[in-house]
């Protein structure tokens, strides 16, 4: 849909990926698993992948981070702040049960959800 062949497509993925620790080699190596074989924080981050794919001006990163060793953690939230700022109009919005998990969130505005409602 957006004019890209295939082979761009995989070069913008193995960069993000390359950023997040892994390299173009392992990458395809995901690529001919089934989605089931591989650990759940694995599945977020190729969820995540395909999602900025799209390109969408609106993202909600819900428990994105939870279980995650910190070193990843802080990985994932560097290439959610990057696609966030490289697109002038995006919209980032992460949810968390945790509050340790948005510990390394940069955010311009925060709400607390308490009592059924928000409050900044």
């Amino acid at each position: 849909h957006n004019g890209r062949k295939p082979q761009d497509e995989f070069k913008r993925v193995s960069a993000v990926y390359a950023r997040i620790g892994f390299h173009a080699t392992e990458i395809k190596e995901y690529l001919s698993k089934s989605p089931g074989a591989l650990p759940s924080h694995e599945k977020r981050i190729i969820a995540l992948m395909r999602a900025m794919l799209m390109e969408p001006a609106l993202m909600i990163y819900d428990a994105l981070v939870e279980g995650l060793e910190p070193e990843m953690m802080g990985k994932v939230l560097d290439v959610t702040q990057e696609y966030h700022m490289e697109m002038r109009g995006r919209t980032s919005i992460f949810i968390s049960s945790e509050e340790k998990s948005l510990k390394g969130v940069r955010a311009d505005e925060t709400m607390k959800l308490s009592g059924g409602g928000l409050s900044s």
